[in-house]
C-alpha cells in the first residue's frame, strides 16, 4: 500500500486512469458537512500520491460522486453523477468532468433531456471508455413516481448510453427497455463498457430478471448510439435465481474478458472471442478461498489480473488480486491486511496499481497499492 497518509481521509477510489504519463484516481468523499465531494489524487510513478483540486468548485459544488474517468485526445474525463442540493434527499443527475491534468476541472452544464431532471428522473453514468470518434458512457436512468404523502414510490430503471466529442456536451444517445424497481427494497444495477480493437463497443450489465434476481446483459453497438442485446442464453447469463452480477468487462488481445459474481459468494469469469458469442468459464471454485466476487479486471502480464471483491455486502473480506493466463487458473498475488472492497487495477510500464478502500478505525479508507510488472 502506498501514500497512505495522503489517501486516509478519503472514504473510496473508483477511477485511476494514465494521462501523458501522469496517474490520476478518482473517487468521493463525504467531507466535514457529509454532503459528497468529487475527490481526485496525481501520481507521477504510482508510488507517490498527492491529493489535487481539493476546493474546486467543479468538484464540491453540491453533491458530486466521481466513478470512472478515460483519457480522450490528452484530456481527462470522468463520469459519475451529482445533485444540486447534496442533500441525502436529492436526485442525482448524470455528469461528466474534464481536466487536462487532474489539478483542475471542468464540470458538464445541467442539461434536464440529457442527464435527467434531478426530480422525477434520476439518472447515473457508471463508465466511460474512449474511442476513435470521442467518447462513451454507460449508466442507467430511473424513472421515479410520487404516492399520495408526497414519498418517492417504485420505478422503472432502464440501461442507459450517452456519447459525447469533446467529454461536455453530451447526447443520450441509448435508453433500454425498463424492469421495475421497488424503491422500498433499493438494489441499483451495475454497468460497465469496454471498446474493442475492432471498433465495437461491448457494455455488460446486472439487470432484474423474472424472479427479482440479478441477471447477466451484453448489448454491442458500433458507435455507442445504437445498441443490440446480445440473446440472453440462461446457461450463461443467469444463476437459478440466485443474483448473477457482472461487474467489468475488457477488450485483450484474446476477445473480451468480463468479471463478476454469483450471489456474493464466488467469482466469476466469463470469455467472448467477439463479444456477440459468450462463454460463462468453469472454475474451481477452491482456488479462490473467498466468499465474493471480482470488481475489475485488466490485461497484463502474460494474461490478466483481477481483483475483488466488490463494496456491496462483501467489504468483509480482503482486498485481493489474482493473475491468470488464461482466464480458468488463477492465482493469488496480494491479500490486504484489513478487510475491504476494490474497485479498480490497471497495468502500467512500472507494475500494477490497485485502487479502492479498507476498513480501519470504523471507517472505509481510501486505498492505493502498487505491484510489480507482470504479476
Amino acid at each position: 500500500q502506498v501514500s497512505a497518509e495522503a489517501t486516509d481521509p478519503v472514504v473510496g477510489l473508483s477511477g485511476i486512469v494514465d494521462i501523458g504519463g501522469r496517474l490520476v484516481a478518482v473517487g468521493w468523499d463525504p467531507g466535514d458537512d457529509y454532503v459528497q465531494n468529487g475527490v481526485a489524487f496525481i501520481s507521477e510513478d504510482g508510488l507517490t500520491w498527492e491529493r489535487a483540486a481539493e476546493l474546486d468548485e467543479a468538484l464540491t459544488r453540491g453533491g458530486a460522486f466521481l466513478v470512472s474517468a478515460t483519457e480522450f485526445r490528452n484530456t481527462l474525463v470522468a463520469v459519475g453523477w451529482s445533485c444540486v442540493g447534496g442533500d441525502a434527499g436529492c436526485v442525482p443527475v448524470a455528469t461528466s468532468w474534464t481536466s487536462s491534468d487532474g489539478t483542475a476541472w471542468t464540470r458538464s452544464a445541467t442539461d434536464a433531456a440529457v442527464f435527467g431532471d434531478g426530480e422525477l428522473e434520476a439518472a447515473f453514468m457508471s463508465e466511460v471508455v474512449a474511442t476513435d470518434n470521442g467518447v462513451v458512457a454507460v449508466g442507467f436512468v430511473e424513472y421515479r413516481g410520487i404516492d399520495e404523502a408526497g414519498m418517492r414510490t417504485s420505478a422503472t430503471i432502464h440501461p442507459a448510453a450517452w456519447t459525447s466529442s469533446d467529454g461536455l456536451v453530451w447526447e443520450r444517445s441509448f435508453e433500454g427497455p425498463g424492469t421495475f424497481l421497488d424503491m422500498d427494497n433499493y438494489r441499483g444495477p451495475t454497468m460497465a463498457v469496454a471498446a474493442g480493437t475492432n471498433g465495437r463497443l461491448v457494455l455488460v450489465a446486472s439487470m432484474f430478471g423474472d424472479q427479482g434476481e440479478f441477471i447477466g446483459v451484453v448489448w454491442t453497438s458500433d458507435d455507442g448510439r445504437e445498441w443490440q442485446r446480445v440473446p440472453h442464453d440462461s446457461g450463461v447469463f443467469a444463476a437459478d435465481g440466485r443474483d448473477l452480477m457482472m461487474w467489468d468487462v475488457i477488450d485483450s488481445d484474446g476477445g473480451f474478458v468480463a468479471v463478476g459474481g454469483e450471489d456474493s459468494a464466488k467469482p466469476v469469469v466469463w470469455t467472448s472471442p467477439d463479444g456477440l458469442d459468450w462463454t460463462r468459464v468453469a472454475l474451481d471454485q477452491n482456488q479462490f478461498g473467498f466468499d465474493g466476487s471480482l470488481a475489475a479486471v485488466t490485461a497484463g502480464g502474460d494474461g490478466y489480473l483481477a481483483v475483488g471483491p466488490v463494496m456491496y455486502n462483501e467489504a468483509d473480506n480482503p482486498v485481493t488480486a489474482w493473475t491468470s493466463a488464461d482466464g480458468v487458473s488463477w492465482r493469488l498475488v496480494f491479500q490486504s491486511e484489513n478487510d475491504g472492497y476494490a474497485t479498480e487495477i490497471v497495468a502500467i510500464d512500472e507494475g500494477v496499481v490497485i485502487g479502492g478502500s479498507t476498513f480501519r478505525s470504523n471507517d472505509f479508507h481510501a486505498s492505493i497499492w502498487v505491484g510489480p510488472a507482470g504479476s
